[in-house]
């Protein structure tokens, strides 16, 4: 199953698949195929798009598995690390261009 494969940073499918991200947040699709793409963002980094396809998986109501809960955890503290690194950086600008 396509769904199953594993899918390597440098793969014509992964490279593929992100030129179709838009499309796909717009398409109808199973448990299995979301858990699927979140997989496969987080192995390419792409840490907002897999916190949108775990957001899908809770939305859909049913209770998370231990790896789901873990693909939630990994979405979530990505995500927030990137902008606490970002609000760090301008923090930083903003001391040296305020100090005397």
């Amino acid at each position: 199953d396509v769904y199953k494969r594993q899918v390597s940073t440098q793969s014509t499918w992964g490279k593929y698949l992100f030129n179709l991200y838009p499309f796909l947040f717009k398409m109808s699709l199973n448990r299995d195929q979301l858990i699927y793409l979140s997989r496969v963002c987080e192995q390419t980094e792409r840490f907002e798009d897999m916190l949108e396809y775990v957001k899908q998986v809770v939305r859909q109501g049913q209770e998370l598995s231990i790896e789901e809960r873990n693909l939630l955890s990994v979405a979530y503290k990505n995500s927030v690390g990137s902008r606490r690194t970002a609000w760090r950086a301008l923090c930083t600008i903003c001391l040296l261009y305020t100090s005397p």
